[in-house]
Formats: C-alpha cells, structure tokens, sequence
C-alpha cells in the first residue's frame, strides 16, 4: 500500500545516442546571425536507426519488451496502490453481481501555448535585453 517512488530517467537537454520520440532535439546551433545559424543548420547530419516500437501499455510492460529507458526497467515508471485490499476482495467475494471493465486513458497532459523559453538580444557595449513570453491575463 502506498506505492513506490516515481522512477525518472536521465533526460538531457539534447538527444545522446538515442531518440526517444519525434520531435526530440538533436543539435543546437550557436551563431553571430541567423544566416550563420542557417548555414551551420545545413552542416548538421543525423543519422536515425528505427527501433522496435510498441504500442499500448500491456504490450509496453510485457516481459522482453523493447526499453524506452535504460535505468527504468519495464518501462514503469511507478506502481500506486491504496485502500485495503482484503475488504475489497472480500466484498466481491460476497457480491451477487460482479462485472469487469478496462479503461484506456490517453496520457493527455494540458499545456499552454505559450512557450517556456526566452530570447536574448545585446550591444557591442555588454547591454542586455533579455523578452521572456508571459502569459496574458
């Protein structure tokens, strides 16, 4: 009862040896101009290998699946159990009408449009002119 500890992989900032989905960054380019940027963008080559993918949580924590994360074993990231499990099974045990129902829930996670990210502009004399987004009220 009480569950376990939530498990959470290493996640860097910039995908390292392997994608975990599409849309993961890969590179990050640094540069004086945006033609700079673009130049070096067109200089950026990444191979991609395509993994053994599931879909669906049974088939995702079955014994021999392919791991999304090396150091989360069984591709669970936590186990939650509450109330009492002897009253419960003993009160279907004794109930004349029992019937059973499995629930697929999407991982839908709600999130605003604005960006979690700022921009940065400065001067040759060290001035700096940071625009962070901020959520209109």
């Amino acid at each position: 009862m009480g569950g376990q500890k939530q498990k959470k992989p290493f996640w860097p900032a910039l995908a390292h040896g392997k994608v975990h989905y599409v849309g993961q960054p890969v590179a990050l380019i640094v540069a004086d101009s945006a033609a700079l940027a673009q130049d070096a963008s067109e200089d950026i080559a990444v191979e991609y290998r395509d993994l053994p993918a599931v879909i669906g949580f049974e088939a995702a924590t079955r014994a021999g699946a392919p791991q999304l994360h090396a150091d989360i074993p069984g591709n669970l990231a936590f186990e939650y159990e509450s109330g009492d499990r002897a009253a419960v099974e003993a009160a279907f045990a004794g109930a004349a009408l029992k019937s059973r129902i499995t629930v697929r829930s999407q991982r839908l996670v709600g999130n605003p449009i604005e960006p979690r990210a700022f921009s940065r502009t400065s001067t040759r004399q060290a001035a700096c002119s940071p625009s962070i987004p901020r959520a209109r009220e």
